[in-house]
C-alpha cells in the first residue's frame, strides 16, 4: 500500500491516501452502530493504525475502533448502554458468537490462541484467549473478548500471536529458594498507606498498617533467581522540616474564587468521575480549530484550560492545574514562593496542618517559572503515610497557583486513626505460608529496546496466584493487588 502512495504523483498520492482514509473510516463505522446523538471526536492515521473515537458527550458515552493499516481491527469497545438488543443469551452461545467474531478478523488466530478463561462483568461476559508455552500465557499475545448479554461484541483488544516461541527453560531453580532468601525478616517493614477496594483485596477505602517486603515488586529470572537490575529502586532519603501553623482568616471558599477564575473565562464541562466531580474552565473566545486528529482532540479537551477535581462527599476542592499561561513581571525568589505555597494550603485546607510536613526541596524554578512543593502527610505523630502529601506550584512572575494535587487520605481517616495493636512479625507465620513463588512469562528488553518473553519467578498468593501487596498489621490478613 505505501509502495503505491510512494510511486504517485504529489496530487495523485494526496488521492489515494484521502481515498485509503475514507476507506478505513467505513470499516470502522461498520463495527459500530452510530446514534444521531454521536459525535465523530478523533479520527487519526498514522503509518500503522487508524484510531476513531465517537462520543455522546451529554450522556459520557462512545464507541472506539482501531484498525491497522490494512483495514484490520485490532480493538472495538462500545459503551453497554448504546448495545440495542434486550434478548438474554446463555455462557455457551456468547462464547461462540465471541470465537465466531475472532474467526472473521483473524482466521488462524485459534489455531494459536486457545480459550483460557471467562470472567462475568455487569451485563457482559468476557473470554480471554491466550497463547501458551509450557502451559503458563506469554504476557504480550492475547485476544479479550466481551459479549453482552444479548450476543453483541462490546469490546475486542486484540494483540496476536508469535510462530517464534520462547524456549521453555530446562532446568529451573527451586523455588524454595527464592521463597527463602524473599521472607527472610530483614525485607519485611511497616508503612502506614491508604489503600483502594479497586487496587487491593481491602474491604473498603482507608488507611492500612502494612507488613511490606522489598521482594514484592521483584522478577526473579526463572532459572538463576537473581532480581533484575532495573528491579532494584535506590530508595532515596527525604529530609523534612514541621509545617508551621498559619493564620486562617475568612475567605470565599467559592471554587472559582480560590482557583482564582477569572470573569472571561466560562464553565466548559462538569463531569462525573466516581467519588469527584471534574470540572472545566477556558476563555469564553477561544476557537476550536475543528482537527479531529489526536494532537487536534487534545488542543481541543484541555489547551488553555483550567481543570479542577470537587469531592462528592465534601464538596472540597481536590485538585487543580491551570493549562492556560499566566505571565506577570514579578521575579519572586524561591522563599518567597514557599511561603505562598504554605500559606496556600494552610489557609483553604487548615484542618491538614496538625498532619502535615514540608519536604526540603533543593531550589529551583522549572522552565515555566514555576516552584514546586510538597507538603508529605503523617498520622499525627510522625509517622509518614506513603504517597500522601500535598503537592503544590507556584508562578514566580505571577504569585500564583497554577496547580494543586491534595491527597487521597481524608481528614476524618485521619482524625479517626486510632492506635491499634500491631500484631509482631513472628506471629504471622500463617499468611506467610500462603505466599508462594509463581512462574509466569514477562516482557523484556534487550539492549536494542526490542521485546522479548522470558520466564520469571513472582511472589504471589499460593490458590489465587494474585501479586501481593503486604500483610494487614492489624489483623494478619494476606492483601493482594486485584490488577
Amino acid at each position: 500500500m505505501l509502495v503505491i502512495i510512494w510511486k504517485c504523483s504529489n496530487s495523485r498520492k494526496a488521492k489515494v491516501i484521502r481515498l485509503l482514509k475514507e476507506e478505513l473510516a467505513k470499516l470502522a463505522r461498520d463495527f459500530v452502530c452510530i446514534s444521531s446523538h454521536f459525535e465523530l471526536v478523533i479520527e487519526n492515521y498514522s503509518e500503522e493504525e487508524a484510531y476513531f473515537l465517537w462520543a455522546d458527550v451529554e450522556r459520557d458515552l462512545g464507541a472506539r475502533v482501531t484498525l491497522t493499516s490494512e483495514g484490520k481491527l485490532t480493538y472495538l469497545s462500545k459503551e453497554l448502554s448504546v448495545v440495542s438488543s434486550t434478548t438474554i443469551i446463555g455462557f455457551e452461545q456468547r462464547k461462540e458468537i465471541a470465537e465466531d467474531f475472532l474467526r472473521q478478523q483473524y482466521g488462524d488466530a485459534l489455531e494459536y490462541l486457545s480459550f483460557s478463561y471467562a470472567e462475568e462483568r455487569e451485563g457482559c461476559t468476557k473470554f480471554v484467549y491466550q497463547q501458551c508455552v509450557g502451559n503458563l500465557p506469554l504476557s504480550s499475545y492475547y485476544c479479550h473478548i466481551e459479549v453482552s448479554c444479548g450476543g453483541e461484541i462490546v469490546l475486542f483488544n486484540y494483540k496476536g500471536y508469535t510462530e517464534n516461541l520462547p524456549v521453555y527453560p530446562k532446568k529451573l531453580i527451586e523455588k524454595e529458594k527464592i521463597l527463602a532468601k524473599s521472607l527472610a525478616s530483614s525485607n519485611w517493614y511497616l508503612t502506614l498507606e491508604y489503600l483502594s477496594s479497586a487496587v487491593c483485596d481491602v474491604e473498603k477505602d482507608g488507611l492500612y498498617m502494612i507488613y511490606e517486603n522489598r521482594e514484592f515488586m521483584k522478577k526473579f529470572d526463572a532459572t538463576t533467581g537473581d532480581a533484575n537490575v532495573e528491579d532494584e529502586v535506590e530508595e532515596e532519603l527525604e529530609t523534612y522540616e514541621p509545617f508551621p501553623n498559619v493564620e486562617v482568616s475568612l475567605k470565599s471558599e467559592k471554587i472559582e474564587d480560590i482557583i482564582e477564575i477569572p470573569s472571561s473565562m466560562e464553565l466548559l464541562r462538569q463531569v462525573d468521575q466516581g467519588d469527584e466531580t471534574g470540572l472545566v474552565w477556558r476563555e469564553k473566545d477561544w476557537q476550536s480549530s475543528n482537527d479531529r486528529s489526536f494532537e487536534g482532540f487534545f488542543s481541543e479537551r484541555a489547551e488553555d484550560t483550567v481543570k479542577a477535581t470537587i469531592s462528592k462527599t465534601t464538596n472540597q476542592l481536590k485538585s487543580f492545574i491551570w493549562m492556560k499561561e499566566r505571565l506577570g513581571t514579578l521575579e519572586l525568589s524561591f522563599a518567597q514562593c514557599k511561603k505562598i505555597a504554605i500559606d496556600f494550603v494552610g489557609q483553604h485546607f487548615s484542618a491538614f496542618i496538625p498532619y502535615m510536613q514540608i519536604a526540603i526541596e533543593q531550589e529551583s524554578f522549572n522552565e515555566a517559572n514555576k516552584a514546586f512543593f510538597t507538603f508529605p502527610v503523617h498520622d499525627g505523630n510522625g509517622l509518614m503515610i506513603e504517597g500522601e502529601f500535598f503537592n503544590v506550584a507556584v508562578n514566580r512572575t505571577t504569585g500564583l497557583i497554577d496547580l494543586l494535587m491534595s491527597p487521597s487520605v481524608s481528614i476524618n481517616m485521619l482524625e479517626q486513626l486510632q492506635e491499634k495493636p500491631i500484631l509482631p512479625l513472628d506471629q504471622l507465620v500463617e499468611p506467610i505460608k500462603q505466599i508462594d513463588a509463581c512462574l509466569h512469562w514477562s516482557t523484556e528488553y534487550n539492549d536494542q529496546d526490542q521485546p522479548y518473553e522470558q520466564l520469571k519467578y513472582k511472589l504471589c498468593e499460593s490458590s489465587t496466584k494474585h501479586f501481593i501487596k503486604g500483610i494487614n498489621a492489624w489483623t494478619g490478613a494476606l492483601i493482594c493487588r486485584k490488577m
